[in-house]
């Protein structure tokens, strides 16, 4: 219950310094996204201008070159932004538009041009709008300030892309197959002439070729793991000997059996206690002694005497010991003697292998030689027909793709979208300016309110000046007003206060309305009144038409 009271009054302590000092926060607020928004309308516009186009694969084509070998030089997915965007592409574009950007007056000196370039370098941007085996669908953009300069941009980086694009993949497949045929037919020659000495190798050492599975390797190999497992087992036979052994250190050969009887000296002084108690009870009850009598007094000390002496008496004390023999140890002298016999037989094993280890590989050193000449042909062998294999493989691919190419059924790029003329500014952008305004207002009449607050010196609450100052409170007097205050602060809350709202609503929903036709319907700003009535908005697909109209 204290949490949720403690942060009530928190917020209501933070409403109630906001309320007092709201012009420090209105005031800002306003001065701040009136200059955020003077600013957005005073800087330079920016044009994006987008051109969109296909690289299209044949399906007929597609499906055969799947069954043999990939087909990554078919579809250069991976160079496409480097030669739409790349320094090649820029300055080749650069060369071809040169004149029109003297004449549209973007470029008039050397540095102007470099400027420029650097510009291109930076700002033209590649992705894709749709991606698969069969059809890539490209978007090539450009952000710039003149909006005729974008689209003169992205149009001729996209035209030159698909000329140079397929004058490259002709002589590129030409190349391609001339090359693989070459490389192919000096494989064959080489697969012939290996196995021709794989054959003489074969005739010539029939009886130590490696396939045989009865061969010294393979009984070195046997031997070898079988010694590896007799010595394991030998460790674990000597590990276990030494446990064995020092268990037996450690148990004794015999053992002390030790008999215990009754203390034959408590007996006496029990005897003796009792034998006093009688006495005690005698004088007593027959002779009708008091307990101050000196019998009673001097038989009560003798009993007491007799009781410390029986605590400090054991209760039973050793009779006899003998000595007898340890079953435990007998049974460790036996586990030990066959443990022993277990590791005498592991250790005659490990030598007759040894001895056999030893024949065998004097045997061996005849084999090796031959073996090492083999297994170089076999390599030699596997390597040539993989690499036959692979220019095989590229050969019947580039065949296909130079086949289609001439019939034009392989790739096929074309223009999906031409760039039209760009009129919607896409910086500033609208959303980010209100959005900017709304957050830096907001911060502008935060920083004046707590700066007000802090910098404040003096008390609205009697406490706070008592506890501040170590005086004590005696009391507070309200603030006294007049009939002509009353009327004064009843104007400015029902007049000025209102007034003042509604100018700074008009400025604010003005320069919003004006940076709203700016940024997104600036042809409106560009036309008179009756223009702009006459003339509807242009959209994106007028535009493109208009370009398609101009080219044709």
């Amino acid at each position: 219950m204290t949490q949720p009271n403690e942060q009530q009054t928190a917020i209501f302590e933070m409403w109630s310094i906001v309320s007092r000092y709201r012009w420090r926060f209105i005031l800002p607020c306003f001065g701040v996204m009136v200059a955020v928004m003077l600013v957005c309308l005073m800087l330079p516009r920016k044009y994006r201008s987008e051109s969109v186009f296909e690289i299209r694969t044949d399906l007929v084509l597609k499906e055969m070159t799947a069954r043999g070998a990939t087909d990554e030089f078919q579809v250069p997915r991976s160079s496409v932004t480097e030669e739409l965007s790349g320094e090649v592409a820029i300055d080749r574009l650069i060369r071809k538009i040169k004149p029109e950007l003297r004449e549209l007056g973007v470029v008039r000196s050397s540095f102007d041009l470099q400027q420029f370039r650097l510009n291109l370098l930076r700002r033209v941007t590649v992705r894709w709008d749709l991606a698969s085996p069969q059809l890539d669908r490209v978007r090539v953009s450009y952000t710039g300030s003149n909006p005729e300069v974008t689209r003169l941009v992205v149009n001729n980086l996209v035209s030159a892309y698909i000329d140079q694009t397929n004058a490259d993949m002709d002589q590129r497949l030409t190349e391609s197959a001339a090359f693989f045929r070459r490389e192919q037919e000096r494989g064959q020659q080489t697969i012939e002439a290996i196995e021709n000495r794989m054959l003489r190798f074969e005739i010539e050492h029939a009886a130590l070729l490696p396939e045989n599975p009865l061969n010294i390797q393979n009984q070195l190999l046997e031997s070898r793991q079988d010694l590896d497992a007799l010595i394991a087992e030998r460790e674990t036979h000597i590990g276990r000997l030494d446990a064995l052994h020092a268990v037996l250190d450690a148990e004794p050969e015999m053992l002390e059996a030790v008999v215990m009887g009754n203390n034959p000296e408590r007996a006496e002084v029990e005897a003796h206690k009792r034998e006093l108690e009688s006495q005690l009870s005698t004088n007593i009850n027959i002779y009708r002694m008091r307990e101050q009598h000196p019998d009673v007094v001097a038989l009560k000390n003798q009993i007491d005497a007799a009781a410390e002496r029986i605590k400090a008496i054991d209760q039973q004390v050793v009779t006899s010991r003998n000595l007898v023999q340890n079953p435990r140890h007998n049974e460790y002298t036996l586990a030990i003697t066959r443990a022993e016999g277990e590791l005498a037989s592991v250790n005659d094993r490990i030598a007759a292998i040894r001895i056999s280890l030893d024949a065998l590989g004097e045997n061996s050193a005849k084999l090796f030689p031959a073996r090492s000449e083999y297994r170089k042909l076999e390599r030699e062998l596997a390597e040539a027909r993989g690499d036959l294999s692979f220019w095989e493989a590229n050969l019947r691919r580039v065949d296909l793709a130079l086949a289609a190419e001439n019939g034009d059924r392989g790739i096929q790029l074309a223009f999906v979208k031409r760039a039209g003329a760009a009129w919607k500014p896409v910086s500033p952008d609208l959303t980010q300016v209100l959005l900017a305004c709304l957050l830096l207002g907001t911060l502008s009449g935060s920083l004046g309110v707590y700066l007000a607050y802090r910098t404040e010196t003096a008390y609205h609450e009697g406490q706070k000046l008592a506890s501040d100052l170590g005086i004590p409170l005696i009391g507070t007097v309200s603030e006294v007003i007049s009939r002509q205050d009353r009327r004064t602060r009843r104007i400015r809350n029902l007049i000025l206060y209102p007034t003042n709202a509604v100018v700074m609503a008009a400025v604010l929903l003005g320069l919003a309305g004006v940076l709203y036709l700016d940024l997104e319907k600036p042809h409106v700003l560009s036309l008179s009144g009756d223009e702009a009535i006459a003339q509807p908005e242009p959209s994106p697909s007028s535009a493109v038409d208009a370009v398609k109209r101009e080219r044709e």
